[in-house]
């Protein structure tokens, strides 16, 4: 996807970051607003920001439902039928 960035404002690509650290976390572990941290660096290389817990949670949220969040509810029920 680097062809789309040059064009791409800082949300877009916090967005981009933030899809490609999800797609990295394995099936026991999932990205949340609790363990990402996404530092920006200024165009000018002298304003530095760091964006966490509530700041990112918005990304976070935007991230599509992983298939174990999507399963949980019915594992929860077949559990509770055992």
């Amino acid at each position: 996807h680097f062809e789309e960035f040059e064009g791409c404002d800082a949300d877009a690509l916090i967005k981009h970051v933030v899809g490609a650290l999800n797609s990295t976390c394995g099936a026991e572990s999932e990205l949340s607003s609790k363990n990402l941290t996404v530092a920006i660096i200024g165009g000018d290389y002298e304003t530095f920001t760091i964006m966490e817990d509530a700041a990112v949670e918005q990304y976070v949220a935007g991230l599509p439902a992983s298939a174990a969040a999507a399963d949980a509810p019915a594992a929860a029920a077949d559990a509770m039928e055992s």
